[in-house]
């Protein structure tokens, strides 16, 4: 899309099949938000925890600890927005 390159953000678009996950990670610099589209579950940021539910958005600022999400009930979809755009060089993977 044209002007696209100049936004200050990425976004995501992912589909999470029945019983699986995304990996816990961190980003040094980012923040996310997660728009939940569809499914229901549970939300763990570091020792705290919330429902996941669809219209539900979670701010996830840099540094914070691990995201865990838990989806249940059949197939997850969601946004995810990252500001400043996501760069693999942010991210990192957590055991």
């Amino acid at each position: 899309m044209t002007g696209a390159q100049d936004l200050e953000c990425s976004v995501a678009h992912a589909i999470i099949p029945t019983d699986e996950s995304t990996l816990p990670h961190l980003l040094k610099k980012s923040t996310e938000l997660y728009y939940i589209l569809e499914g229901s579950g549970e939300m763990h940021i570091d020792n705290e925890s919330a429902p996941l539910a669809p219209g539900q958005i979670f701010l996830i600022p840099p540094q914070a600890p691990p995201v865990d999400p838990e989806y249940r009930q059949g197939e997850s979809c969601l946004l995810c927005i990252v500001s400043p755009k996501r760069q693999a060089t942010d991210e990192r993977l957590v055991a």
